[in-house]
């Protein structure tokens, strides 16, 4: 099959068989109810399949159909090589095809019709290169208007130039006085002297007999782009045309909201569009789907591209396209762009001037009032203003409020403010903002920050971070905070103000750890240092709780349980109060991923005695689910459900949208630890992922639990899945506060076969991460699952045994268990094998007392076979009783990997017949995991 949208196709079909294991071709065709002989073609046939029939084959396998869709599509309109195809369109299906149908076999007038800049030319292009028919085109231009019927001679010379005889033998067919009437249009098409081109009564009636003795011939259809511009001779001659109701079709095309259009074009278009052989196609913005359309077309992909340009050119296409070609300076308008701007706005009053000043300096749409007031209008000035701004299509009527047309008319306002003049404006808006009613308090502190009044911009600065923090926009909250810490030494009098330094720093340190800017929460830390000696000893608990946790987790832990127990002691000496909570619930935490666990069940107790001292409800519930967890990953999974469930009630919480994402991502947590199907864990999760959704909360509490609704997804085999519920786009910038969305996306990458780059991403967060974070074992797991199935296990290996070896005695069984298997798979040598079954035995999983738990005896009996297969006494037998115990707790990977490893021992013990029946079930199971399905196929090709 040569190159091309089909084949492109087809190779993406065949890579999708192979990642889901090879199904048969009578299984595939017994899952979508069509004929084994029907899938065969789809796979072989050089003819493109139906959509129905690969819809169905592409859902059978579990592949993306949207991505098959757009491909088929590709296909299906690329397959007629004989046919000139249209350039490439972004979006405007409908009206393609509007005007390609009226092309080929329509009658009278088509107008498109739209603003400058909309895509009038691109779509009849389109058209026209895609049409049966010969296009006769002309253009108007600005100076048309002095040339009499220019577009016309345009028309008839495209003919005359592409094919000469045709022309010829029309006008020949036609009365003698036409070729001489022609001779005043196109001169080089007869040799006789023109008639004078003001005799219009000849002139349109050779005009007509000449197009209507050519469409005779040849199926034939005129095209005149940019009729605003037209003379009055063309208009008046397209007019009377189509009151002779030539059989043939005409295309215009229209700019409409054009103030210097000629008023009798207006009075034309207005007179011909009654016509009942008239039709308009009017053209608006493209959607955000179809300009992302027309930026693939230029190479713009990245999501955050297509948002930006999205939003400042509202889906304009002439806007994109000039905003995409100059994407390294985002911050100026192109060029071109900003002298069509500027054009539209020379000519403004004095008061228009203020009107746009005040909405350019605003950037979105305005009240009447508080626009008059901003502007220094009267209601009735500013109403006449507005008329008229509008008629130029300078603003436009937003839902009650005045707006300027389009987004980037702001920017062209802007580049024409002079030295000072938007300081007034930013003041003049501060002022009218703050007395209104509801005002955001950013926005009033944003044009403060303009106008230069640092005071004014302070206060509302932390106004706008408590509406910030209200609305669970930790993000923003810590923008402002972070900017009034900056302010603050310049700030007057700081008395005035209703926080003190201390607060805003405590409340930007938590703003920015939740909002995923660990490090600079920790920077902030340091520089609190300062206050220390101006705080009492409530406010000194304070800062030195943040102090534990940034250093604790970039030092040790061991250092920020030093600086926990300063904080608790000093805790000690005051009254109750949250800090002393917060710090015993990062102590415990602490404590027990150190594996000091009794000491850790004590301090969660304490924690819900404190709590429960302060009567904080949001506390007290914290606590409890933080005791219920503890329960869970013992192993004690009723205990710890019933008591995340009923938390809420115990300590009167009524609306706790943060308490509720904790709670799942607890629920999880422990269902992962004690090996529960991936449904339960959905389950589990999905409430609270609705309350994150509904509330638009992104903090660290909502990234864990899409990894963990994500990983149980993995286990279970459902990998696409997986990728989806994780939420984390494939080229996302990396942020090393996500480092466990990104670990896990490489663990997704390795499975799809994106081999390279989960490589890459596990290795990336490995070297961000400090020093001390590579001794967590959930880490060395990914790290250690990554690298075998890239193919370099050895890579890894040496760096987690040390890390095990140090930890391996006080790490709960339940989290060091992934980790030893993990690296059990990628043991190479019987040295390897014996240390990882003695580190298994010290960490318990080898003993008899987890026997009776199914996740805990999947990992143990998995991890001796591993060290069997090292030193060269690999038993099918045992392989085949791990891969049974993988199977009930629904992980089909797991299973199929023991098979694998199963069949190749049976392989080696000459039984052939077993090794084959292992490899097929292998195979089925191990669909959508590609390396581990090309292992599988590997050892199959070999043993056959």
């Amino acid at each position: 099959m040569p190159p091309g949208a089909q084949r492109d196709l087809v190779v993406a079909l065949h890579d999708l068989h192979h990642r889901a294991g090879w199904p048969s071709l009578r299984t595939l065709a017994r899952e979508t109810g069509v004929s084994h002989t029907t899938v065969s073609k789809a796979f072989s046939s050089p003819s493109l399949p139906p959509w129905g029939t690969l819809e169905l084959l592409v859902e059978a396998m579990r592949g993306d159909t949207q991505l098959f869709h757009a491909l088929w599509l590709a296909a299906s309109t690329a397959d007629a090589s004989s046919v000139p195809h249209a350039p490439a369109i972004a979006g405007r299906t409908a009206e393609l095809a509007a005007v390609r149908r009226h092309l080929d076999g329509g009658v009278g007038l088509l107008l498109v019709a739209g603003e400058a800049g909309i895509g009038k030319t691109t779509l009849v292009a389109a058209a026209a290169r895609a049409s049966d028919a010969f296009v006769a085109t002309g253009r108007c231009l600005p100076l048309a208007m002095e040339v009499p019927l220019l577009p016309v001679a345009d028309c008839l010379r495209s003919v005359l130039e592409t094919d000469a005889t045709w022309f010829a033998e029309a006008v020949a067919a036609c009365p003698p006085q036409v070729a001489d009437a022609l001779a005043a249009l196109v001169p080089e098409a007869s040799p006789r002297a023109p008639t004078r081109p003001d005799d219009r009564l000849l002139m349109t009636t050779a005009v007509a007999s000449t197009v209507r003795a050519l469409a005779r011939r040849r199926p034939l259809a005129l095209l005149i782009e940019d009729l605003h511009w037209a003379d009055p001779g063309t208009l008046d001659l397209l007019e009377h045309l189509l009151g002779r109701e030539l059989p043939l079709p005409f295309v215009g095309t229209w700019r409409s909201g054009d103030t210097s259009t000629a008023e009798r074009s207006d009075d034309w278009f207005t007179r011909v569009r009654r016509l009942p052989r008239t039709h308009v196609v009017p053209l608006g913005p493209l959607s955000r789907t179809e300009t992302v359309e027309q930026l693939r077309l230029v190479g713009v992909v990245s999501p955050d591209q297509v948002d930006r340009i999205h939003a400042r050119s509202q889906g304009q296409p002439l806007f994109t396209e000039q905003l995409a070609a100059h994407l390294d300076d985002a911050t100026r308008l192109p060029s071109l762009l900003a002298d069509l701007l500027d054009r539209r706005l020379t000519g403004v009053t004095v008061q228009q001037w203020a009107v746009l000043r005040t909405l350019g300096i605003a950037s979105r749409p305005l009240s009447p009032d508080l626009l008059a007031e901003a502007a220094s209008l009267s209601a009735d000035d500013l109403t006449t203003q507005l008329r008229l701004l509008q008629d130029r299509r300078l603003v436009r009527r937003a839902e009650g409020s005045a707006d300027l047309q389009h987004p980037l008319l702001a920017d062209a306002v802007r580049r024409r403010l002079v030295p000072g003049e938007d300081v007034a404006a930013h003041a003049a808006l501060a002022h009218a903002l703050s007395k209104e009613r509801g005002a955001e308090p950013g926005e009033v502190a944003e044009h403060w920050r303009g106008a230069g009044e640092v005071e004014h911009e302070v206060t509302w600065r932390i106004a706008a971070a408590r509406a910030a923090h209200a609305r669970f926009d930790r993000r923003a909250e810590a923008d402002h905070l972070v900017r009034v810490i900056d302010l603050w030494p310049d700030s007057g009098d700081a008395e005035e103000q209703t926080v003190t330094l201390a607060d805003v720093y405590l409340r930007a340190m938590d703003a920015l750890r939740f909002s995923f800017r660990f490090d600079e929460a920790a920077a902030l830390s340091e520089a609190a240092g300062e206050l220390f000696d101006d705080v009492d000893d409530g406010v000194r608990a304070d800062l030195l709780f943040r102090r534990a946790i940034y250093r604790g987790e970039t030092e040790g832990l061991e250092v920020g349980l030093a600086l926990l127990d300063e904080t608790l002691a000093l805790c000690e000496k005051l009254p109750v109060r949250e800090t002393q909570a917060r710090a015993m619930d990062r102590k415990q935490s602490w404590l027990y991923f150190i594996g000091r666990t009794e000491e850790s069940y004590l301090v969660a107790s304490q924690q819900v005695e404190v709590a429960t001292r302060l009567a904080d409800p949001v506390l007290l519930r914290d606590s409890l689910m933080r005791v219920a967890w503890l329960a869970g990953v013992a192993g004690d999974v009723s205990r710890a459900m019933h008591g995340l469930a009923e938390s809420a009630e115990r300590a009167g919480v009524a609306d706790d949208p943060l308490g509720e994402i904790r709670r799942g991502v607890y629920a999880t947590d422990v269902l992962l630890a004690c090996g529960a199907p991936a449904d339960e864990g959905l389950a589990a999760g999905r409430e609270a992922l609705s309350v994150a959704t509904s509330y638009e909360i992104d903090n660290p509490q909502t990234m864990l639990l899409r990894v963990n609704v994500a990983s149980a997804l993995v286990r279970a085999g459902r990998i696409a899945e997986a990728e989806r519920a994780l939420a984390l786009p494939k080229d996302a910038a990396f942020e090393v506060d996500r480092w466990p969305a990104h670990a896990t996306l490489a663990v997704i990458e390795v499975r799809r076969g994106r081999t390279a780059a989960g490589l890459e991403r596990v290795e990336t967060v490995w070297a961000a991460l400090p020093e001390s974070a590579h001794f967590e074992y959930e880490l060395l797991a990914y790290r250690m699952d990554v690298s075998f199935w890239a193919g370099v296990p050895t890579r890894t290996l040496d760096t987690t045994l040390r890390a095990i070896e140090h930890t391996i005695e006080g790490v709960p069984v339940r989290i060091s268990a992934p980790t030893l298997l993990a690296a059990a798979r990628a043991a190479t040598e019987d040295e390897h094998g014996r240390h990882l079954r003695d580190l298994a035995q010290r960490s318990d999983l080898l003993g008899e007392r987890h026997r009776d738990d199914p996740y805990l005896v999947a990992h143990s009996l998995t991890i001796e076979a591993e060290a069997e297969r090292v030193a060269g006494r690999g038993r099918s037998e045992r392989w085949a009783e791990s891969a049974a115990c993988w199977e009930l707790l629904q992980r089909p990977h797991d299973a199929a990997y023991c098979r694998w490893r199963a069949a190749q021992c049976a392989a080696a013990e000459g039984r052939g017949t077993l090794a084959a029946r292992l490899l097929k079930r292998a195979t089925a199971e191990a669909r959508d995991h590609v390396p581990l399905v090309e292992a599988i196929a590997s050892t199959s090709a070999g043993a056959g």
